[in-house]
């Protein structure tokens, strides 16, 4: 028998929900506390600069490897969620905040600082050598030692599939 308390999609919210709710329930439904992106960052830097405590916690974020772009959304998520400005501002202001973080850490001592996140690279991969490829790029050492398997695998990979998906049978 299932329980009905156990429902996982239970508390989850019924399709078409958001477009019957009561308009304005939260923050960011009104509008912003700042609509000058110059006003709104100097509110979120006047508030990075409230404590030496803050600045210290900002900190030993930045020290543990935490990057200052990735701080920075944070604080700027939670800032339009708490309806101080809109996405736009939020975006604008992002970067301007990254910079402070960057400063505050620096004037801490705080020495290994990643100011932006690493761009991920598009790794193009040959077919007969993908999954040793991803093991490389991954640090993973173990390779399958059965000669079977290895064989069917460039079996697989050496012949041409021409047809369509569904048309394509037996592989």
């Amino acid at each position: 028998m299932i329980n009905l308390e156990d429902d996982p999609f239970r508390s989850s919210p019924i399709p078409g929900q958001s477009l019957t709710a009561e308009p304005g329930k939260f923050p960011y439904e009104k509008p912003p506390m700042y609509a000058n992106p110059l006003e709104a960052f100097e509110a979120l830097k006047s508030s990075l600069y409230s404590s030496k405590e803050s600045a210290e916690e900002l900190g030993e974020i930045i020290n543990s490897g935490v990057s200052c772009e990735t701080l920075a959304s944070t604080i700027v998520m939670s800032s339009f969620m708490k309806g101080m400005f809109n996405p736009d501002v939020a975006e604008i202001v992002k970067p301007f905040i990254a910079l402070e973080i960057y400063k505050i850490s620096e004037r801490i001592g705080v020495t290994n600082i990643i100011l932006y996140n690493k761009s991920v690279e598009d790794k193009v991969y040959k077919d007969e050598n993908v999954l040793q490829q991803f093991k490389m790029s991954t640090g993973h050492n173990s390779r399958i030692q059965n000669k079977q398997v290895d064989a069917l695998i460039k079996e697989a990979l050496s012949k041409e599939h021409t047809d369509g998906f569904i048309n394509k049978g037996d592989v």
